[in-house]
């Protein structure tokens, strides 16, 4: 007999609707291109498992931010979802300290085209004070920027999943290629 684990129910794993409908701002999260390119790549390399990365980089005024670097941390991926430990946390604070950059970004995939955040990613989540990015099929996406990604804020005690038109402007890809890369697995 197989037991399944409450995470692993469907009504489980579905979430309600928001308390509230989500309150765009004027924050913007600075991405370059190469950043998003090496996030997808990191999720497509896992095959059919759940990864994830974190973005990391500095603040700028008015609650914006800009992603200096991809930090991928040691985990633990299934086929619908990732563990990263409180000491694979702490590796990556360690080595994002001499930089003195701050996590900007939670980023991870989906098996399916849904990127809506389940009960598990709302629950798991490293902090709701940054951007919670969810990639379709494992990272097998495309593009172009957002459609078809999921972006979620935490406002009004709820991540919401961000309409296409306020990711777009949440979240803005510079053709820069100023990035770092951390792969901590």
């Amino acid at each position: 007999m197989i037991v399944m684990s409450s995470f692993d129910q469907d009504d489980a794993i579905r979430r309600p609707p928001p308390p509230q409908p989500y309150q765009p701002h004027a924050a913007v999260l600075y991405v370059p291109k190469v950043a998003l390119e090496k996030t997808v790549e990191v999720l497509r390399s896992a095959g059919r498992i759940e990864t994830c990365c974190f973005w990391y980089g500095r603040d700028l005024p008015e609650q914006c931010g800009r992603v200096e670097a991809v930090v991928v941390p040691r985990q633990r991926g299934t086929w619908g979802n990732y563990d990263v430990s409180a000491d694979a946390i702490a590796a990556v604070s360690a080595a994002m300290r001499a930089e003195r950059w701050v996590m900007l970004a939670q980023v991870h995939s989906h098996p399916g085209d849904g990127v809506e955040h389940s009960r598990y990613d709302d629950a798991r989540a490293i902090s709701r004070s940054v951007l919670s990015l969810v990639f379709p099929r494992y990272g097998c996406w495309v593009g172009p920027w957002p459609n078809a990604a999921g972006v979620h804020e935490f406002q009004i005690n709820y991540w919401h999943l961000l309409p296409t038109a306020d990711a777009a402007r949440r979240i803005v890809v510079e053709s820069t290629d100023a990035m770092s890369f951390l792969d901590l697995r």
